[in-house]
């Protein structure tokens, strides 16, 4: 998760809960407050460098009525979202959320802060993750 280095980091969020397709890890950049999903991605990762992506904190991720996500799944289904701050823009906050099939959040739960890791695509990569 050290953007241009070698190593063997993982985020292990395994047993808590459980994700849109399994223990398979799918990504999704999410560079525009309407990125529409392809099917099964259960990692979203919102581009800290678009204003439109940018929350201080799960309850305003929630409160958010964008389409992020929107067809990812054919129902509501549980994905980990990555997403910065404005005012702390090199972090990626790291939450567990409920995506609905027409796009947008629920049930979001903060779980991690990773420091001098910025919230964009280039910061990760499938190998990163452990969800099951």
């Amino acid at each position: 998760m050290i953007a241009g280095a070698a190593n063997t980091d993982k985020l292990d969020v395994s047993g808590a809960a459980t994700f849109l397709n399994g223990t398979t890890t799918a990504l999704l950049d999410v560079t525009a407050a309407s990125t529409a999903g392809l099917g099964n991605e259960n990692v979203l990762i919102l581009d800290v460098d678009v204003a439109a992506l940018q929350f201080d904190n799960a309850a305003a991720l929630q409160a958010d009525t964008n389409t992020i996500g929107n067809g990812i799944a054919g129902a509501d289904a549980t994905a980990l979202v990555l997403y910065g701050s404005s005012s702390a823009p090199a972090e990626t906050r790291v939450a567990i959320a409920t995506v609905a099939n027409a796009g947008s959040f629920s049930s979001v739960t903060d779980i991690a802060i990773l420091k001098a890791i910025k919230s964009e695509a280039a910061s990760f990569n499938i190998n990163d993750f452990t969800l099951g």
